[in-house]
């Protein structure tokens, strides 16, 4: 098998993968959202807010190491 091919091989599930790095990040970002528009927010909900909004990035990441490292994941 020549080099090229061994490198495609890895990579046989795209549709999974930009799923999960699509749906992930967002679900988080909304959930930040809505607690950014609370109506009387106290001294918990910014703290939650950032907290939902950097998981919103790092699930990026995590997606990436996941499809990577995780032969039995669908």
């Amino acid at each position: 098998m020549r080099d090229d091919e061994e490198v495609l091989h890895k990579y046989d599930r795209p549709v999974v993968f930009y799923v999960r790095a699509t749906v992930l990040p967002w679900v988080f970002w909304f959930a930040a959202a809505h607690l950014s528009h609370l109506p009387e927010p106290n001294r918990v909900v910014p703290v939650a807010t950032m907290v939902r909004s950097l998981a919103g990035l790092f699930a990026l990441l995590g997606c990436r190491s996941l499809s990577r490292r995780c032969s039995w994941c669908p």
